[in-house]
């Protein structure tokens, strides 16, 4: 087994978690007495976000591994386990409002966004040298903005926007994907 297959496979187990989490909390949050579209919309987008980000582990399969990159990579399903968690807690069924619930954890969920951000920049820069004018820089760019806007502002016209906004991150991301041929890859 090479050091990728060993990379790959924590990273599963943890990217296996973040599904469950975020799935089991599905069928509460898109229930209809309870639900806010915001926090319904948001959950699905991170289901989303979950599969690009475990497709785009695949552009690591080259790099030269050691033990601070090992740490490295495993730091991205580690912030996606904490905003899953912040995101869906550990018994959503005694969530009352979402709305509220949404409100209440608005500030870890976005802090998550944001490290989330600066972390996928930062790998792909020391593990990958990938250069600073690149087209998934655009995408990381954009989980920055989103976290630091989500975190600074608890407006409800402000996150209404935001998750057309991290909507517009999804796609792109897809595209760039798209781009590539389906490949993952600088």
């Amino acid at each position: 087994m090479s050091t990728f297959e060993y990379v790959a496979t924590a990273y599963s187990v943890i990217f296996a978690a973040i599904a469950l989490r975020l799935i089991g909390g599905l069928p509460h949050a898109f229930e209809k007495a309870r639900r806010y579209w915001v926090h319904a919309t948001l959950l699905t987008l991170l289901l989303l976000g979950l599969v690009q980000t475990f497709w785009n582990l695949l552009q690591y399969r080259d790099a030269d591994w050691n033990l601070v990159h090992f740490f490295l990579i495993l730091t991205i399903p580690g912030v996606l386990y904490f905003i899953a968690s912040c995101a869906i807690p550990e018994n959503p069924e005694a969530v009352s409002s979402w709305h509220d619930y949404y409100y209440a954890k608005r500030a870890k969920i976005y802090s998550g966004v944001l490290i989330w951000g600066v972390v996928a920049a930062l790998n792909t820069t020391l593990l990958l040298g990938l250069p600073d004018v690149h087209a998934q820089r655009i995408n990381q760019l954009g989980l920055v903005a989103i976290g630091a806007i989500g975190l600074s502002s608890a407006r409800p016209s402000v996150h209404r926007t935001l998750v057309f906004v991290a909507a517009a991150v999804t796609v792109s991301s897809t595209v760039v994907i798209l781009l590539r041929g389906g490949n993952a890859g600088p």
